[in-house]
């Protein structure tokens, strides 16, 4: 079996793919981002990479958008309760510290300056989850295009089973926890999965998702 994630029917797949689980942006910066994925798997590219490249591309959406003005009202009242935000900028932590230990209060120029690293690092988190979840995908689809070449070449057997896999462990969603229970014989290489938000296609079925599909005989490992 010789195959590459660079065969025609990966890159034409590549090509059309829209990205739906990317929200709040325009069908013209999905393309733009599909496109940056297509590249990383023709030339080569880390995921953070891509992210980079992404960043400049997108902004917040509308929730994201508003955690940033929350993060700027704690700043204002409560400047202890933004250490309790995972995406501030640790390099204030002391400042924080002291003045909620002192009750007093932050300049604006110190709230503009953390208000302002906190977008920052919230822009570079989506970046890099949206380049890490459609690589993944990307991957995902150009595996499964191996074993139809090598179904077609008699390599793997016809009716080859899949089945999805998942991390056990506390970032694990109800929704993926669900599947393989519900798909305890695995599926054929042209049918769906059921789940409990119905029919799905394959991992991964939200941002950061860890899910993968293995052959059935790879099913213990």
């Amino acid at each position: 079996l010789a195959f590459d994630l660079l065969n025609p029917d990966t890159i034409a797949w590549l090509s059309t793919y829209v990205m739906e689980l990317i929200r709040q942006v325009s069908d013209e910066t999905r393309r733009a981002i599909a496109d940056v994925v297509m590249n990383a798997f023709q030339y080569g590219g880390h995921p953070y990479e891509q992210a980079r490249t992404i960043r400049n591309m997108i902004g917040l959406t509308q929730q994201q958008s508003q955690a940033v003005a929350n993060f700027r009202n704690m700043l204002q009242n409560e400047p202890l309760a933004a250490l309790t935000r995972d995406l501030r900028d640790h390099r204030f932590d002391a400042t924080l510290q002291q003045v909620g230990r002192l009750k007093g209060q932050l300049t604006k120029e110190q709230i503009d300056k953390m208000a302002d690293a906190y977008y920052r690092k919230y822009l570079r988190y989506r970046s890099e989850m949206i380049s890490r979840t459609e690589t993944i995908r990307a991957a995902r689809y150009g595996q499964e295009e191996t074993w139809r070449q090598a179904i077609k070449q008699g390599l793997l057997p016809q009716g080859m089973k899949r089945k999805w896999v998942v991390t056990y462990d506390d970032r694990l969603c109800k929704n993926c926890r669900s599947i393989p229970k519900l798909n305890p014989e695995g599926r054929g290489m042209d049918e769906q999965f059921m789940s409990d938000i119905g029919v799905v296609d394959g991992p991964p079925l939200h941002p950061h998702c860890r899910c993968a599909i293995v052959r059935k005989v790879d099913w213990n490992v």
